[in-house]
């Protein structure tokens, strides 16, 4: 064979396999299924399920990054986003205290229903953590006014929201206790009208979001 036709074929089949093995790296077997699979290995691993009715300009570039630390365990754009597992793993303690239900101070909560991962109350938790270090305050109130609900409001999340904030604690569980141990964090946990949730820590600030669906404020 001609030693620049092989040299052509031997280029392109290279070329075509760098593009098959990089669309199988990146997307996974089954592009066209991404959000069941998501849901599906989500649920089965951790028994979160995901909010799959929100729909905004960066819903498939998240959902994508979810998939690809799912696959992986690694984060996807993590300047952006900052997705690994600790939300999905936080959630599915949370839902656990909800499921056995308990004690904040002399009030006995029910047992209630889980809550779902919200794509919108995550970028909330990271945008309001972030508004935090850079304007130096710790609390529910910036020194300008903006609240858990202004930061899910700016990504699409129009109904009530609550937030669980705590500062320095090193582990899940020394931040549930101190949350379980005062009724102001406590009861939030356990409030039945909550329906889903998102979260973000950066090792020094937690923020824990919860949202009502069909509540307005």
């Amino acid at each position: 064979m001609n030693n620049k036709y092989f040299t052509t074929i031997v280029g392109t089949l290279l070329i075509v396999g760098t593009a098959i093995a990089f669309t199988q790296y990146t997307h996974g077997p089954n592009p066209l299924n991404q959000e069941d699979w998501i849901r599906n290995v989500g649920n089965e691993l951790l028994g979160v399920k995901f909010a799959d009715d929100e729909d905004d300009s960066n819903t498939h570039l998240e959902r994508f990054c979810a998939l690809w630390w799912f696959r992986t365990g690694q984060n996807c754009n993590p300047e952006t986003f900052k997705f690994n597992n600790w939300p999905i793993t936080f959630i599915a303690k949370v839902n656990e205290i909800r499921k056995n239900g308990g004690w904040c101070g002399n009030t006995y909560n029910q047992p209630t229903t889980p809550l779902i991962w919200s794509w919108d109350l995550q970028n909330a938790a990271i945008n309001q953590i972030k508004d935090q270090k850079n304007n130096g305050y710790k609390g529910h109130i910036s020194p300008t006014g903006e609240s858990a609900r202004t930061f899910a409001k700016a990504e699409g999340y129009n109904y009530w929201v609550r937030d669980n904030l705590a500062w320095g604690y090193h582990s899940d569980d020394a931040v549930l206790d101190a949350w379980l141990a005062d009724p102001a964090h406590c009861e939030p946990l356990f409030d039945p009208e909550s329906k889903r949730a998102a979260g973000h820590n950066d090792g020094v600030y937690w923020n824990f979001l919860m949202g009502w669906d069909g509540y307005t404020y």
